[in-house]
């Protein structure tokens, strides 16, 4: 059933939400606390190490626990588009830590969860297993979209304009992934939208021209590109990081040069009387 949400970096950039009790997720996320699950997202498939530490709370993670908690709860049928500017594409609910065939901890989802999911008018069941079930966003917008035609994106932080707002119409640009921080591709004239936590270290490269992100959906980013042409988003590492990194590699070295020391120490046995 998971081999479904793996394209092997080929493609529209995307994210996978994995929905479960805590227990059973293969990544760390966070609460959904009315329901008494975890939520987390990885991106292309499937957690790698990176995913085992939810971090500090950012609006964007708020949002995204908002958005699964009003699905939840029943108060929308279109669940799918609340998590479409996540570039949200595939919904994953486990139930149970390892695969069906195997024993593992076992944690169900609520009738009442089961019930709102499958209420959704833009959640497409793919496949099921006793231990995880996989859903289509039939609403998803890739990661990185422009549109042919401009959308009114001004109050779609609010999920009551974002439900009746279909975002699928969005283009996928900035196909090319370079890596988590550096993807290049084609973009049009207009606003590019990027699934990403507002952060001004991010810039959009067109043509000679520079552009930096504005604020989009209340938590991400969007660029205006001035032309269209070739272009490159990246993120700009800020001095301040790489020198703790710098610090960090000093301290664990004298850490570990004073372990050494230690271990070298000759043992005093005591003379005989």
């Amino acid at each position: 059933a998971l081999s479904l949400l793996d394209d092997r970096d080929l493609g529209p950039s995307y994210r996978v939400l994995w929905l479960g009790a805590a227990e059973v997720l293969p990544l760390e996320g966070w609460p959904v606390i009315e329901h008494g699950l975890h939520v987390g997202t990885s991106v292309r498939g499937h957690p790698d190490i990176r995913h085992q530490w939810a971090g500090a709370s950012t609006d964007a993670q708020n949002q995204l626990v908002d958005a699964v908690d009003i699905g939840l709860s029943g108060n929308t049928v279109r669940m799918g588009r609340l998590l479409a500017p996540f570039g949200v594409k595939y919904l994953a609910v486990v139930e149970q830590s390892t695969p069906s065939f195997s024993d593992g901890i076992q944690r169900p989802v609520g009738a009442r969860v089961r019930e709102a999911l499958n209420s959704q008018l833009d959640l497409r069941p793919l496949a099921a297993d006793p231990s995880v079930m996989v859903l289509l966003n039939e609403s998803w917008m890739a990661s990185r979209a422009q549109f042919a035609e401009p959308v009114r994106l001004v109050g779609l932080d609010e999920p009551g304009e974002l439900v009746v707002t279909d975002l699928t119409p969005g283009i996928p640009v900035l196909t090319d992934r370079k890596s988590s921080t550096e993807q290049h591709g084609f973009v049009g004239t207009g606003e590019v939208l990027v699934a990403e936590a507002f952060d001004p270290q991010w810039q959009l490269l067109v043509g000679e021209r520079i552009v930096a992100p504005e604020m989009s959906f209340g938590w991400a980013m969007r660029f205006d590109s001035p032309l269209e042409g070739p272009a490159a988003l990246w993120h700009i590492r800020p001095d301040w990081v790489a020198d703790r990194v710098v610090v960090q590699i000093i301290l664990w070295a004298v850490i570990a040069r004073i372990a050494v020391s230690e271990r070298r120490k000759p043992t005093q046995i005591g003379r005989p009387t």
